[in-house]
């Protein structure tokens, strides 16, 4: 796990970033998908709290870990804690949302589903940016054609209604208590597959 000193954060950060904003120019792509809901879980910000905040993910394919049905990728994600204390381990958990697919019965156009995962297994300070990565991180099913891939940080999708396009706040829950429950999902990045043997898919933002 690689991060910078807290000290050297402080200088260069502007304070705005503790409310909850980030810098893009870590990871790149669109940012963090910062959602609304009626009313945040742990509103009382006075108590001090960790924020942990997706700042982005670089992914490799690794086609000797590739199956039958899936691709596989290895991931490093880049995460922040914006908050008042430092958080526990938490995990990042990926993802995804089907746009084009040759397999519409497994598969159909607009699924969704989870597909990977990687542990931040020390936690982070406070200021604290840091990385982590595993060997296989996440896979994208063979019969999906173009697809996106959503990062998120401390989630566990226990509803059918909220994800994190449609996100209240109020059935996703992580097992950290944050300052701010509502800027943990980043992306999506976008996968596009050429039907060409050995041919790396086209990746957007």
């Amino acid at each position: 796990m690689k991060s910078l000193p807290a000290s050297i954060l402080r200088n260069i950060i502007h304070p705005a970033l503790a409310l909850g904003l980030t810098l893009t120019a870590f990871a790149g792509g669109n940012g963090p998908v910062i959602t609304t809901g009626p009313v945040e879980r742990h509103p009382d910000i006075k108590i001090p709290r960790p924020d942990l905040v997706p700042l982005g993910f670089t992914a490799t394919r690794k086609q000797e870990y590739d199956n039958q049905w899936h691709r596989a990728y290895s991931a490093k994600v880049t995460v922040a804690n914006w908050g008042t204390a430092k958080s526990d381990h938490f995990a990042c958990i990926f993802g995804f949302k089907v746009l084009a697919t040759e397999d519409p019965v497994k598969y159909p156009v607009g699924s969704k589903g989870l597909c990977g995962f990687v542990s931040f297994t020390e936690g982070l300070e406070v200021t604290e940016i840091a990385d982590e990565s595993s060997t296989v991180s996440f896979s994208i099913p063979k019969g999906v054609t173009k697809i996106e891939i959503y990062l998120l940080v401390d989630r566990y999708l226990w509803g059918t209604d909220d994800d994190w396009e449609n996100d209240t706040g109020a059935e996703l829950t992580g097992n950290i208590v944050e300052s701010n429950e509502l800027n943990n999902v980043w992306g999506p990045k976008v996968y596009s597959f050429i039907p060409v043997p050995n041919t790396p898919p086209v990746v957007s933002w």
